[in-house]
């Protein structure tokens, strides 16, 4: 899922290969739903024609790559798409149909020749069948591999296990599960942004106005944010893009976080800003 600008208001650290992370003998678990998103992107022309061979070499590669390197992890795959999601389904649907046909029109050029950049990333999607060949393809390296419902971000923040996993996702709501959420920001090369959230300093909660929401009313203060400042599961309002400075400065204010303190404060300090729902 989609948090608005959210990692800018957290102390990260980059790390040269997240591969490489180790905490103990803590397992990892890796969220592998962007990462195979990102194979597919490359080569967008024949993906959305439903030919997903360059994209599975793309994820072949990967994959390879993490055995050669001798990756001890479990790979979670999304399973159906959640009804929570509805309103972001339906937007990006929407993107889609409009670019499917813009690209159908230039299609229908005979003087025209398609490119990937005639594609907007916004048309891929992990299709039903790419997911099951990437699977096929990480299993045979020897992975193991679980689909988990709907999404894997509770999997892979290890709810299950008090947490006691090195999270590795790309996807932002892992930072409502993860203790430990490490950030890809190059799959392939390890590069990566780290967020701990077991070891915020004084320093950090000086710098970071989050943090210190966080330190107040734990989860609570990324969950209200995300809602406020952005998020897949906001489907409209006027509340909807506030923006994360007046999230944080109402959470910060009141006593107990909770929808009604929140917008009492909206209300007082923004007038109009925060009517409605």
């Amino acid at each position: 899922m989609g948090i608005t600008e959210l990692r800018k208001h957290l102390p990260t650290k980059k790390v040269q290969d997240y591969t490489q992370l180790k905490r103990g003998v803590v397992p990892m678990r890796i969220d592998v739903a962007s990462a195979i998103w990102r194979c597919a992107s490359w080569n967008r022309l024949s993906y959305i024609d439903g030919d997903y061979a360059l994209a599975w070499a793309h994820w072949q590669r990967l994959v390879l790559q993490w055995k050669m390197m001798k990756v001890d992890a479990t790979l979670a795959f999304d399973g159906k798409d959640s009804a929570h999601k509805n309103p972001e389904r339906e937007r990006r649907d929407e993107k889609a149909a409009a670019a499917r046909a813009l690209i159908d029109a230039k299609a229908a050029n005979g003087d025209t020749v398609l490119t990937d950049e005639d594609v907007p990333k916004e048309i891929i999607r992990n299709q039903p069948l790419y997911i099951a060949g990437c699977i096929k393809i990480a299993s045979a390296a020897g992975f193991k591999c679980i689909v988990l419902p709907t999404e894997a971000d509770a999997y892979a923040a290890g709810v299950d296990c008090s947490g006691s996993v090195v999270s590795v996702s790309g996807d932002g709501d892992m930072a409502f599960w993860s203790q430990l959420w490490v950030c890809p920001r190059d799959w392939h090369t390890g590069s990566a942004t780290v967020v701990d959230f077991g070891s915020f300093t004084e320093g950090d909660e000086r710098d970071y106005p989050l943090v210190a929401a966080y330190k107040k009313h734990g989860r609570k203060a990324i969950i209200y944010g995300a809602a406020v400042a952005g998020c897949d599961f906001v489907a409209n309002g006027t509340s909807h893009g506030l923006g994360w400075s007046k999230v944080i400065e109402a959470m910060n204010a009141v006593e107990e976080a909770n929808p009604e303190s929140l917008v009492s404060f909206f209300k007082e300090h923004y007038g109009s800003v925060a009517t409605g729902e």
